[in-house]
Order: C-alpha cells, then sequence, then structure tokens
C-alpha cells in the first residue's frame, strides 16, 4: 500500500468513525408493538419470551415482576434501567409513578401517625433497602402468605432492594416545584390545587401499628409500606383495574395509583383526592429476551409493554417515540 492509498485510509476509518459517535447521540425511533392491562401481564411473555404466537424481543416491566420471572426460570436479561436513561437525558432523579392520594374530605384532619407510619416506612424501603419491612414479613407470615397478600416474597424484596430496584423515595422527597416541572415533561400540567394540605407536613418518624384509614393499593411494589398492616381490615390490596374503581367510587380514604392517571381523575372530579407523597419514582426496565436473535436495540424488535398512555407508555415514547 503506498502513502497516497494509506492516507485514503485512514481518512475513510476517521469519517466512519465519526458517522458512528454521532450516530450514538441520534435516539432511536421505536414503537411498542403490543400492550397488557397491567404489568403482571409481562410476567408470562417474560417467561414464555412471544405474545399471540409471536417472539417478543423486549419487554418493558418493573420490579418485584422482573425478579419473580427470573426466579421462575425465565430466559431474561436487564438490558436498560428506563430511570437511569431518562435521569441522564432530561436532568431529573426518575419520573411520578406511583403515588398516595388521600381524599379531600379528610385530608385536613388526616392523622399525624398515619403520615409518620408511611415516612416511616418509605425512609425504610428506599434508605435501609428494606431491611425492617423484609424482616417484619419474614417473622410474620409465611413466603406463601407474603406472595398471597403482596405478589412477591420477602425474599424477592430483599433481592430488589440491594440497588432500590423498586425505586422508593422518601416522603415528599421531591418538592412541589419539581414534580410540577417533572410531569410537564409528559405534558401533564399538574397545579397546587393537587396537593395535600399534609404535602410537607414536618413529623417524627416512627410506625403505627393501626391502619385506621380505608386503603386501596395494587398489588406489587407500593404495596410494600403497608407490610406491617396485611392483616388490617382497612386494607385492600387488589388489581389496578379495582383500584381505579375505588378512586372513581370515592369508597377507600387512600389510594394509591399510577400518578397521571390519579391526577387526571382527581381534576375530572373537583379534585376529590389530594396527592399527599410519591411512593416510586422509576422502576421501569427493559428486559432482553435472550432467545432473540441478537441484543441490539432497533426498529425492527418486537417490543411488549403495560399501562397504554399511563406512566410506562409516556417514559418510553419520551425517550424513543421520534418519529
Amino acid at each position: 500500500m503506498n502513502c497516497l492509498q494509506n492516507k485514503k485510509l485512514v481518512s475513510l476509518l476517521s469519517f466512519l468513525s465519526f458517522l458512528t459517535s454521532c450516530n450514538k447521540d441520534i435516539p432511536l425511533s421505536l414503537h411498542v408493538s403490543y400492550y397488557g392491562k397491567s404489568v403482571s401481564e409481562t410476567a408470562v411473555v417474560m417467561k414464555e419470551g412471544t405474545f399471540q404466537g409471536e417472539k417478543i424481543d423486549f419487554v418493558i416491566s418493573s420490579y418485584p415482576v422482573i425478579q419473580n420471572a427470573i426466579d421462575s426460570g425465565a430466559d431474561i436479561e436487564v438490558y436498560q434501567s428506563l430511570k437511569d436513561e431518562f435521569s441522564k437525558r432530561f436532568n431529573t432523579e426518575g419520573f411520578p409513578q406511583a403515588g398516595i392520594f388521600v381524599k379531600s374530605d379528610i385530608d385536613s384532619s388526616l392523622a399525624s401517625d398515619f403520615i409518620a407510619d408511611i415516612k416511616y416506612s418509605l425512609n425504610d424501603l428506599s434508605k435501609n433497602n428494606g431491611k425492617k419491612t423484609v424482616e417484619y414479613l419474614n417473622s410474620s407470615y409465611t413466603a406463601d402468605e407474603q406472595k398471597n397478600r403482596l405478589g412477591f416474597s420477602a425474599s424477592t424484596l430483599e433481592k430488589c432492594q440491594k440497588e432500590n430496584s423498586l425505586a422508593f423515595i422518601e416522603f415528599n422527597q421531591v418538592k412541589k416545584d419539581k414534580l410540577i416541572s417533572d410531569f410537564a415533561l409528559f405534558d401533564v400540567h399538574i397545579d397546587e390545587n393537587i396537593f395535600s394540605s399534609n404535602y410537607s407536613k414536618e413529623v417524627e418518624i416512627k410506625q403505627n401499628k393501626n391502619l385506621d384509614y380505608k386503603v386501596t393499593v395494587p398489588s406489587g411494589a407500593p404495596s410494600a409500606i403497608f407490610a406491617t398492616h396485611l392483616n388490617s381490615e382497612n386494607l385492600n390490596i387488589t388489581s389496578p383495574d379495582n383500584v381505579k374503581n375505588s378512586f372513581v367510587k370515592k369508597d377507600s380514604d387512600i389510594v394509591i395509583f399510577d400518578a397521571v392517571n390519579g391526577y387526571n381523575l382527581s381534576k375530572a372530579n373537583n379534585y376529590s383526592y389530594k396527592l399527599l407523597s410519591m411512593v416510586t419514582y422509576g422502576n421501569l426496565f427493559l428486559v432482553k429476551n435472550r432467545k432473540s436473535e441478537n441484543y441490539s436495540l432497533d426498529e425492527n424488535k418486537k417490543i411488549f409493554s403495560f399501562g397504554e398512555g399511563l406512566i410506562p407508555d409516556l417514559v418510553f415514547k419520551k425517550l424513543y417515540a421520534n418519529n
């Protein structure tokens, strides 16, 4: 190879390297192929690797459902934390997910003991890896009882919380202005009317043995904050559809719900519920089916998600729907 040919080769390689580096900054334009109604439906897809007879390459899901799928032998691996990607792209600490809503009628009289107990649970789950919660569950219930009530066991919770994969945050860790700003990223423009009068209330963190309010919460990650109240008649751990119905019927004092959906329903009903605190802030992952031919994420991949029009969908589209 002569000197001129060598220079041309070097120039070509430099140009290709430049194109590659530029391409890394160009977001992929992806779309979801199929949706399930709830996160629980992603478990079957992760385990089988198919949906309606078609191979699925990636699944959008959350913990503890992912951990349960791995423990049951699903041939999967976490490809990407959508929280990390979202935080990097939009300079946030995650994104609003599950929130605690209190009925407006009792907001001003909400007992400090209840708020103190919520703070105790969130503090343990977000800063202490849920150690106290795990200890309590193991000392009070069998693994089967834990799974039947919460949708997961203490063992699964312990695995998830080694790195806070459930993305719990402290009570009102996200201040009002920041939460309003984070909601606006999804073109959801919340206002001060949605916030509980107790949103920033300062109370001593302590565990309360009694649950004096009727609480409805979906099975899965958010239910862990009520682990010490599993025997209470006031605690209803149920499906997302039932949680939504409870929100609409206003038959619960406290409802834990998808924050965007909760805000929209509350606003439509003259702010019938107020936001007391966020619970989780970024428990969402892109999971790879290892049976797929290759590991690249591109426009041809089949993706299964859940919660169309809700946070899982909004987050993914904000990151990847650039068409």
